[in-house]
């Protein structure tokens, strides 16, 4: 994949974001979506599990999901997915 590939993903995404009627839950607690910053492992589960309850419910899931395969995020829970789940085959 490019990186010009990667952007005009990216790009579409925040097109997408921009035209929702409303935010997208991520923006409401972004620091949950990345439970790789929090130390304590009960609730950073917890975090994971609440984060991906919010993506279900996001109407840009799928275009974060592939956004983040693309470009190979490796922090933070994108389009329901883990990092860790990102990188499995």
């Amino acid at each position: 994949m490019t990186l010009r590939h990667t952007e005009n993903l990216y790009l579409r995404l925040l097109e997408k974001q921009r035209d929702l009627p409303k935010p997208v839950p991520c923006e409401a607690s972004p620091e949950i979506f990345f439970p790789e910053d929090i130390p304590e492992p009960a609730a950073a589960d917890l975090a994971i599990e609440v984060a991906k309850a919010m993506c279900g419910e996001c109407p840009i899931m799928r275009e974060c999901r592939d956004y983040a395969m693309q470009a190979q995020k490796e922090y933070g829970i994108w389009g329901s997915i883990t990092a860790a789940e990102r990188l499995q085959p």
